[in-house]
């Protein structure tokens, strides 16, 4: 069975704990220590191909372009320097995301929002490479292997070069739009 879209899950994070540390030249280095809890609720993004320009839903109503347009336009810009064979048209994605708490409330939703949306944009285009060397899709069997292809500090699994791309994109579009320090690397534990 083929599945149109992809799907993932990022928690939400509450900081107890932080001191920040800021560098001004480079958004990545810039984040906190700390300490804080997820929670089992969070933040769910659906990713699949579009009409040709990209579409955003937030919790069922339009979401703002501008939000995702931001953070997708880094994505292809990081992509296009370190690998301009995997921009894959981001222009043409709907994105849908559902929150299970509100924006700007201490629970990291924007982190969150952004990682699974991050998360969900790397299942596809993992999907996407599987579908363009003709072989079906497994629904069942593609999450499966999606989510043992992610870090895993136990298993101590490496990531790819388009996931570190994307995670370190939610960093660093969180830290130059001020929403937060730490969420995005709390939420990955």
């Amino acid at each position: 069975m083929e599945i149109s879209f992809t799907k993932a899950f990022s928690p939400a994070h509450i900081s107890l704990g932080f001191v920040p540390h800021i560098n001004e030249k480079e958004p990545l280095k810039t984040g906190s220590r700390g300490f804080g809890i997820c929670l089992s609720e969070g933040a769910t993004a659906e990713v699949g191909r579009g009409k040709g320009i990209l579409e955003y839903t937030l919790n069922g109503r339009r979401g703002d372009r501008e939000f995702l347009g931001g953070f997708i336009k880094r994505v292809e810009a990081k992509l296009g320097r370190e690998l301009p064979e995997k921009n894959p048209g981001f222009e043409s994605l709907k994105v849908r995301t559902v929150l299970s708490f509100p924006l700007s409330q201490g629970y990291g939703m924007s982190a969150s929002s952004l990682l699974s949306i991050a998360l969900a944009i790397y299942a596809f285009l993992e999907r996407e490479k599987i579908l363009s060397m003709g072989s079906k899709v497994d629904s069942l069997k593609f999450q499966e292997r999606m989510r043992e292809g992610f870090f895993s500090p136990e298993t101590g699994k490496d990531v790819s070069k388009i996931f570190r791309i994307l995670v370190e994109s939610v960093h660093e579009y969180e830290v130059e739009m001020l929403w937060g320090l730490g969420d995005v690397v709390g939420a990955l534990r």
